[in-house]
């Protein structure tokens, strides 16, 4: 997963809060960023805590060095599915 894709975009909106299974970020180029979890079987991810504005985000340009946001995910199985967050990138999932 590359996410310096998303470096230097300024986003129209980023959507998602504590108990969402996604956190999706839209760019002013229509570019839209989408954390998820892609479900296996058995297993539960979702966004557990959010420490930071999502707005502070919006409306300027991404970069690495201003402010932080901070997403903690929390992931549940039996220990045999993966409990990862993936990104897809205009509606396909990157590897």
């Amino acid at each position: 997963m590359d996410l310096n894709q998303m470096i230097g975009k300024t986003y129209t909106s980023v959507k998602g809060r504590p108990g969402d299974d996604e956190l999706v970020f839209t760019a002013t180029d229509g570019t839209v960023f989408t954390f998820y979890h892609h479900q296996s079987c058995c297993e539960s991810v979702s966004i557990n805590e959010i420490v930071g504005d999502l707005d502070d985000l919006v409306g300027t340009s991404l970069l690495t060095a201003t402010g932080t946001v901070t997403v903690r995910w929390f992931g549940r199985s039996n220990g045999y599915y993966s409990e990862r967050v993936d990104l897809m990138v205009n509606g396909e999932r990157q590897w």
